[in-house]
């Protein structure tokens, strides 16, 4: 059984966003997340991957959005995982590079595509392998501007 009021309690401490707000967005996604298929151990490693809660109901709705669109296919959790396992950045990274494509996507009126996004990001991780010092999530929020995005 998931605990959300003390996920919520350590994603505040960690993160510095609001129990209140975590506590809400943990709440009104896991739902959601259940239907998708998420065991606890996915839902809470998830949770811990995320550094806000806007991020936290970002990957709610782009996995939703994937299962609707693909109800054969696998989770869009398992996607971003398999991706995640293949490159040198952890979920974690993943996580803030989707959410800067997410919202470039709804900046711009673009229908998220869970794969394209994936691509996008994963784009990005390709550029930064060897490098160090490489964050993933600035590098998808810089390449977004100086490239764009059209889905």
């Amino acid at each position: 059984m998931i605990e959300i009021d003390q996920i919520a309690e350590d994603k505040s401490k960690e993160t510095g966003h609001p129990m209140e707000e975590w506590e809400q967005t943990l709440t009104d996604c896991s739902e959601s997340l259940a239907i998708g298929g998420l065991t606890d151990g996915e839902y809470l490693q998830l949770a811990k991957a995320c550094t806000s809660p806007e991020a936290y109901r970002m990957c709610t709705v782009l996995f939703d959005f994937h299962a609707d669109l693909n109800p054969d296919a696998k989770s869009g959790y398992d996607i971003v995982v398999d991706h995640t396992d293949q490159s040198s950045f952890g979920l974690s990274a993943w996580v803030d590079g989707l959410l800067w494509v997410y919202r470039w996507v709804n900046h711009h009126a673009i229908k998220p595509d869970l794969m394209k996004m994936i691509g996008y990001v994963q784009c990005c991780s390709m550029s930064l392998e060897g490098s160090a010092q490489g964050d993933l999530a600035q590098t998808t929020k810089d390449m977004l501007e100086s490239e764009g995005y059209e889905g």
